[in-house]
């Protein structure tokens, strides 16, 4: 019984489905190496690079970076040091515990991201030749199939705030900082509260 035996996918709809998605995922793969190549980084450089621009500081720590490179912490730190000698990135102690480590891009960093925001452009655009109502569909579909990944532990929860349950909006309004983060006892910035956060949690209370 294998989603690669094409008798075996031939009587399930789930295995052909299955087998499906790790082709888009192998093609996908493609196109990042195709990046890297152009950038001279690796594929887990780039990840790293783009969490560094997306999450927010507060939540930036080697742990975490760890958690979305499906990794161990020795792994991530290795590819932060790599990062490091050519410039990319900052390690900063926090100076209430000395074992955290928060993490932060350079200027360097930041304009080589910069020059990578349109990976995944392509695939974009593939996808852009389906239906509206097809991309609908598949919408739902993936979003169902991530959230049973998550719950099984295979993915990384990296939502942003409207949607989390520590999250309370524009308790000081007029504020600079007009949001509050429940979880991490901080007042938020309006575009503070779309970096992504690896506490995240699908219910509101």
């Amino acid at each position: 019984m294998s989603i690669f035996d094409p008798r075996y996918r031939d009587k399930h709809v789930s295995a052909r489905i299955a087998r499906s998605l790790f082709r888009t995922s192998q093609a996908i793969k493609n196109m990042l190496w195709d990046e890297c190549k152009l950038k001279r980084l690796t594929p887990a450089q780039i990840q790293t690079l783009l969490f560094l621009r997306y999450i927010r500081p507060d939540s930036a720590t080697v742990n975490t970076l760890a958690r979305s490179l499906s990794s161990t912490p020795a792994t991530a730190s290795g590819v932060l040091d790599a990062l490091q000698k050519k410039s990319l990135i900052l390690r900063k102690r926090k100076e209430s515990d000395r074992r955290v480590v928060f993490l932060s891009l350079t200027y360097k960093g930041t304009n080589t991201i910069q020059k990578l925001e349109g990976l995944g452009y392509e695939l974009q655009k593939i996808i852009e030749e389906l239906t509206v109502e097809e991309q609908e569909v598949l919408l739902r579909s993936l979003s169902k199939i991530a959230r049973l990944l998550r719950e099984k532990g295979y993915a990384l929860i990296t939502e942003t705030c409207p949607t989390c349950c520590y999250f309370r909006p524009d308790i000081h309004l007029g504020a600079e900082k007009p949001h509050y983060c429940k979880l991490f006892n901080i007042d938020l910035r309006e575009d503070e509260i779309y970096r992504e956060c690896p506490e995240y949690s699908g219910l509101r209370i």
